[in-house]
């Protein structure tokens, strides 16, 4: 009994996919399909309790919408994108009707996503 613990180990540790030997003899082999999602993976921002918004109308954006802006703004940011970010807040502006109130277009971004995500939390 002891020998087919050790033959099942040894099956698992030299196989390349760690298959036990049932699943080799069977020819399946089981799979994780985990995905690492994370905070960062969504459209949802970290605010705090006493954040208070400024653009109300940016309800006028949908979930997808904002998911588009997050994923390209945090891309064009690592780059150094500026006109990425620019073209970025030129569009809000047109969708929402809401004008930079910051003047600096990465500020701007950054709180279009948290009002956002203010007034849908509780949705």
């Amino acid at each position: 009994m002891d020998s087919f613990w050790m033959v099942g180990i040894v099956t698992i540790a030299i196989n390349k996919n760690v298959q036990r030997l049932g699943d080799i003899a069977a020819g399946t082999a089981v799979i994780s399909l985990k995905s690492k999602v994370t905070i960062d993976s969504t459209i949802l921002q970290e605010i705090d309790d006493n954040y208070v918004p400024i653009y109300p109308t940016v309800i006028r954006l949908s979930d997808n919408d904002v998911r588009i802006i997050k994923e390209n703004f945090e891309l064009a940011y690592m780059k150094k994108d500026y006109a990425v970010i620019n073209k970025l807040k030129v569009k809000i502006e047109e969708v929402t009707g809401i004008k930079n109130q910051s003047g600096n277009d990465m500020d701007f971004l950054r709180t279009i996503l948290k009002d956002y995500n203010y007034y849908t939390r509780n949705m």
